[in-house]
C-alpha cells in the first residue's frame, strides 16, 4: 500500500481479538467499505484507557495505516451490543470464523456486513431454533453468493417429490434414495429457508462447497459446539 491509509468512523464488528506485542490487542474487523481488516490496538491489554472494542458489538471505528495491519486512533460504540447466550452464541463466533477464513483482507463486500448484522440481530431475537437456524443458513447462502460461488437450480426446475444428493461441481443428482427432497432442494438454491426440508438442503449444500471457500482444514468452531451438546447430554 503506498502512502498512509486514513479511515474515520467506519462501520464495523470485531470478529476477533488476540494478544499482540506486550500490551496491544490485534482486532481481525469486518468493515462496512473495506472488508476484513487488521487493527492493531496499541496498549489496549491493562491500559487505563479501557478495554478494546468487543465482539458482538457494532462500532465506529477509526485507524490509520502504512502497509498490512492498521493502527486504531478512535472506537465509538454504535448502537447496543447483541446479547446472545448458549448455543446462539458459538453461532456467532462461527460466523465469525467462516469471515476469517473465508474473506481475503481488504476485499469489501456491503452485503455480507449486512447479513452478518442481520444474523446477529436475529440470534439476539425472540424466536425458536427454527428461526435461528434459518438465520444462519440465510448468512451462509449470502457468502456464497458474495464470493461467487452460489449454486444455481437446473433449467428444467427439480422434481418436488424427487429424492436427490448434491454434487459441489455438478449440482442436485437424482438418486432414488437420496437425502435430500426437490422441494427442499429448490427452496434452498432459490434463498428460502423458511421449512426444514429448505434448511436441511441448505446446509448440506454449504458443506459441499466449504473447501472451496476456506480449504481443507477444518473449522474449530463446530467442534465446540458439538463437545457443548455431548456436556449437556450428560450433565446429571
Amino acid at each position: 500500500m503506498s502512502g498512509a491509509e486514513r479511515v474515520a468512523d467506519e462501520a464495523v464488528f470485531v470478529l476477533l481479538r488476540r494478544a499482540y506485542r506486550d500490551s496491544s490487542l490485534l482486532l481481525e474487523v469486518l468493515a462496512h467499505d473495506h472488508g476484513r481488516v487488521g487493527v492493531v490496538a496499541r496498549g489496549a491489554r491493562g491500559s487505563k484507557r479501557g478495554s478494546a472494542p468487543a465482539l458482538l458489538q457494532r462500532y465506529r471505528l477509526s485507524w490509520q495505516r502504512r502497509g498490512e495491519l492498521a493502527t486504531m486512533t478512535g472506537a465509538e460504540v454504535d448502537g447496543k451490543p447483541y446479547a446472545l447466550g448458549g448455543e446462539r452464541t458459538l453461532w456467532a463466533w462461527y460466523a465469525n470464523e467462516l469471515l476469517i477464513r473465508a474473506l481475503a483482507r481488504d476485499d469489501p463486500h456491503p452485503g455480507l456486513f449486512a447479513a452478518y448484522q442481520s444474523l446477529l440481530a436475529a440470534l439476539a431475537g425472540t424466536g425458536d431454533e427454527a428461526l435461528y437456524a434459518g438465520a444462519l443458513r440465510a448468512f451462509e447462502w449470502q457468502l456464497l453468493c458474495e464470493l461467487g460461488y452460489r449454486p444455481s437450480l437446473p433449467d428444467r426446475g427439480l422434481d418436488a417429490a424427487a429424492r436427490f444428493e448434491y454434487d459441489p461441481a455438478s449440482g442436485p443428482r437424482p438418486e432414488p434414495d437420496g437425502t435430500l427432497t426437490g422441494a427442499g432442494l429448490t427452496a434452498a438454491l432459490s434463498g428460502r429457508f423458511d421449512s426444514a426440508d429448505a434448511r436441511g438442503a441448505a446446509r448440506v449444500v454449504f458443506r459441499a462447497h466449504l473447501p472451496e471457500l476456506i480449504g481443507p482444514r477444518p473449522l474449530q468452531t463446530p467442534a465446540m459446539l458439538r463437545r457443548l451438546r455431548a456436556v449437556r447430554e450428560t450433565a446429571p
